[in-house]
């Protein structure tokens, strides 16, 4: 009715947040016909992460994921995704700049998780759930995920 505010609880989650479970995706790994299913990563960390090599501070930010990805090389137990609209800009940045983790294409996934602007992160742990949504890198991105697997 107009005139009238609307007061959010917090059982008014979106349900793409912490505490539900992820949503499904199967994207096309990028430089690869293969693709990636997230069903199938069952009892392993996600780090799944959305960024675009157009954006100066997500440049930044993936440089830091590349370097947590890289420690984290060799650990069965965790994977690291990174979503991106588009593969075309992709392409000339990873020729200067590789990256320790695959990356999905499609604007799809970024509609499915409800993300609107890079860099946002979603930590799913090994049921499949959601536990963290982060927004930037954040010093605490790699503190989580240490939590979230016990290492």
């Amino acid at each position: 009715m107009p005139g009238e505010r609307l007061i959010l609880k917090e059982t008014d989650k979106a349900p793409v947040d912490a505490g539900y479970p992820a949503p499904e995706f199967n994207a096309a790994v990028w430089g690869s016909e293969r693709s990636f299913r997230l069903s199938e990563h069952r009892g392993k960390t996600v780090v799944l992460t959305f960024w675009s090599p157009l954006c100066s501070g997500s440049k930044a930010e993936a440089a830091l994921y590349d370097r947590l990805a890289r420690d984290f090389t060799g650990d069965d137990r965790i994977r690291f995704i990174a979503s991106i609209k588009e593969a075309g800009p992709l392409q000339a940045y990873l020729k200067d700049h590789p990256h320790a983790f695959i990356h999905v294409v499609g604007l799809e996934l970024w509609d499915t998780y409800g993300v609107t602007a890079p860099f946002v992160t979603f930590l799913i742990d090994s049921s499949g759930r959601i536990t963290k949504r982060l927004f930037g890198y954040g010093a605490d991105l790699e503190k989580n995920i240490r939590e979230l697997i016990g290492k």
